[in-house]
């Protein structure tokens, strides 16, 4: 994965919390662990017992190499706990696999599924598609009919969509101040006129998993970047289907448009156009992208010169890890700052800028007349983990297991708003949902039925709603829930929302884990 990123530089900061995490003080004794033995090969002890070893193996009759081999694949595998059918722990992948086969274990299990995958990749067969579509039926049995707040004469109009998928916008500055400055004054005052979802939570851990779930109504993959391993899916998605009813669809990023491979992933969901770094023209950059202010600018001529009606869907990247990109303005002070307070204010201060960007793009897209049929939907890709929240969520769910898988999910809960002014009341919606329920909560709007393969719902349909994360994890209104089992179907977690303490399972729960693995299904087999 990190040779992927090394393409890009910029990337790795997508995953700088997770990197930050492989040296935290108890990997740090193993690590010297490792340098002790480094130091003690040159020893001249050591190399004799080392060439006595090797003389040992080299040496070793055949049918006694091959007793110890079987010896120790059957000491091995009876370490890794098989539940269920012989092969089982061959299936598991990820953390769990890491846990099951060790590192070296891992890694050349890995390497041998990667191959087979590739040479020899999955089909569907009847049996499974009966199961899809079994499962699709039972999902779409709860759907409830939405019912959108449209202001009075609106029902019924074919507006633009704006979809805005912000760079690391996060929950705690919204309506806020920091050291006096008001950090999102923009979006606070978008917010307070828009459709707003405090529920809103993040699938994602990176802006390709967000770009996927947005556009897709599929969850992300808990070990795979559908945009690297499964971009020439077939995918039913948002733009497919609002060309159906005469939209023309474009898509704009300041990144390079091989960024996540974007630009393959998203030609064949279907786009008509897209605008990236290669093709906007030359401006002002914040890191090695486009800066969000002339990103806006540029993307606003595109927008009014294209059909209608359109749908426009826009990345923003100044506001990056570790918001500190070279370019960046800085209006809200950091001087003097250390450790996590150094932290916060960088990050105040960078989405303060993308706050800004957003504030003058609607300004001028009210200026060129668009704004009044416009439907804007603005959200955060994904969360980064600061110090000072991982502090507080510690301090909060500390005594329960898997504690990282927590923390993640609870620090997943973003700002999502929809904004149009001149089609939709206001309110505030407080149902969970997520960016799985945006392209069906798009197509509500326009009155149009969601296909059968969009597993989200439309955030207008009556009900509490859940909240899902990546790594197998979600919450209802009662019930935290997490941990994939490749044994048996069902969360190995379960606890009540209100204490925190353990509960049991219930047929709602048991329908989300069979939704995990439905889209998994469906991503992998290409339905």
């Amino acid at each position: 994965s990190l040779i992927l990123f090394a393409k890009n530089l910029g990337n790795v900061g997508d995953i700088g919390d997770s990197i930050f995490e492989l040296f935290r003080w108890f990997d740090m004794i193993v690590y010297s662990l490792d340098i002790v033995i480094l130091l003690i090969l040159p020893v001249k002890k050591t190399r004799e017992r080392l060439n006595l070893a090797e003389e040992f193996f080299v040496s070793m009759p055949t049918r006694r190499f091959i007793i110890a081999f079987v010896l120790f694949i059957a000491a091995w595998y009876a370490t890794i706990y098989p539940v269920g059918k012989w092969y089982e722990p061959f299936s598991r992948s990820g953390m769990a696999a890491m846990v099951s086969y060790g590192p070296i274990g891992f890694a050349v299990c890995e390497t041998g599924r990667g191959l087979f995958e590739t040479f020899f990749p999955q089909k569907l067969d009847t049996a499974t598609e009966a199961d899809i579509l079994k499962r699709l039926a039972e999902k779409n049995k709860f759907q409830l009919p939405p019912i959108v707040p449209f202001k009075a004469g609106k029902m019924g109009v074919k507006p633009d969509i704006f979809i805005i998928q912000v760079e690391a916008l996060m929950s705690g500055f919204l309506h806020k101040s920091y050291d006096g400055v008001p950090v999102m004054p923009e979006l606070s005052n978008i917010a307070s006129n828009s459709i707003f979802l405090p529920g809103f939570f993040s699938h994602a851990i990176s802006t390709a998993d967000s770009d996927f779930t947005t556009l897709t109504s599929l969850l992300p993959l808990d070990n795979r970047t559908t945009h690297l391993s499964y971009f020439s899916n077939h995918f039913v998605s948002l733009p497919g289907e609002l060309k159906k009813y005469g939209y023309h669809c474009i898509y704009g990023n300041g990144a390079p448009k091989n960024f996540w491979n974007f630009y393959e992933f998203n030609h064949n969901l279907g786009f008509n156009e897209q605008f990236s770094r290669e093709n906007l023209g030359s401006g002002t950059l914040v890191g090695s992208w486009i800066s969000d202010e002339a990103f806006f600018g540029k993307m606003i001529d595109k927008i009014a010169s294209a059909p209608t009606p359109l749908m426009c869907m826009m990345l923003t990247s100044s506001s990056h890890h570790p918001f500190n990109l070279a370019g960046l303005p800085e209006t809200i002070s950091i001087k003097g700052k250390t450790g996590a307070e150094l932290e916060k204010a960088r990050y105040a201060n960078a989405i303060n800028y993308t706050d800004k960007a957003i504030g003058d793009f609607i300004n001028k897209l009210d200026q060129i007349g668009r704004l009044d049929n416009s439907v804007i939907i603005i959200y955060g890709d994904h969360p980064v983990m600061q110090e000072w929240r991982s502090e507080l969520l510690k301090a909060r769910y500390g005594h329960l297991p898997a504690l990282e898988k927590v923390t993640r999910f609870f620090n997943s809960n973003i700002p999502c708003m929809i904004y149009a002014p001149g089609i939709l009341e206001p309110q505030i919606i407080a149902k969970l949902c997520g960016q799985i329920d945006l392209a069906p909560t798009i197509l509500s709007i326009l009155g149009k039925e969601k296909p059968a393969r969009f597993l989200g719902n439309s955030v207008f349909c009556e009900g509490t709603g859940y909240a899902l994360h990546k790594y197998w994890v979600g919450r209802t209104a009662e019930n935290l829930f997490y941990g994939r089992q490749y044994y048996k179907s069902g969360f190995e977690n379960c606890f009540a929302i209100n204490g925190l303490h353990p509960a049991s399972s219930t047929p709602e729960i048991d329908r989300i884990y069979s939704l995990f693995e439905l889209s998994e299904m469906m991503i992998k087999l290409n339905y």
